[in-house]
């Protein structure tokens, strides 16, 4: 995210300055002249950072004075004629810290989504082995159940040979 930071110090104190002197047509002079330098630094800060398919498509211009901020927020449209035409977010100290954090916020709610797939893939994964497994299961139970019946009917046939013999055995005395 392309973020540069502008401080027109020079202009803002020839701001000050008239407001000092209760002149009121260098006033308007100080605020055209502000006004004039935001959105040439808005075009700047377009033109050299925000390129496309490698940045977001929108700067950041950071003013890093609250009473600079409130100055620019004043001058009618401002920041909403630089958002629309320069796709340029004007911020202050307050207001970025925000943003970043939200930003921040942002890309780790993606970053769980993502991995919230994965995880649901893999979860389905597990769940189809499982039932494999689960089958497979009942497969062995039925086998072994078979293998039981068939040992229980060769002892009962050893018991059945073991009488005929010993019958046999008690003919011959």
């Amino acid at each position: 995210m392309p973020i540069d930071a502008k401080f027109p110090s020079g202009l803002y104190d020839n701001y000050l300055a008239s407001i000092q002197q209760s002149d009121e047509r260098s006033v308007k002079k100080s605020i055209d002249d502000i006004r004039r330098h935001v959105i040439k630094d808005a075009i700047d800060i377009k033109e050299k950072y925000v390129q496309t398919g490698i940045t977001i498509d929108l700067g950041v211009m950071y003013i890093p004075s609250e009473s600079l901020m409130q100055l620019i927020d004043s001058i009618d449209n401002l920041r909403e004629q630089i958002f629309r035409d320069s796709r340029v977010l004007i911020m202050g100290p307050n207001s970025l810290a925000a943003y970043l954090i939200s930003v921040h916020m942002g890309f780790r709610t993606l970053a769980l989504n993502e991995r919230a797939g994965e995880i649901m893939e893999e979860f389905g994964k597990l769940k189809k082995e499982f039932e494999k497994f689960s089958s497979s299961t009942d497969d062995l139970l039925k086998k072994a159940d078979a293998m039981l019946k068939s040992v229980n009917e060769h002892a009962t046939r050893e018991r059945q040979m073991g009488k005929a013999i010993k019958n046999m055995d008690q003919l011959d005395s």
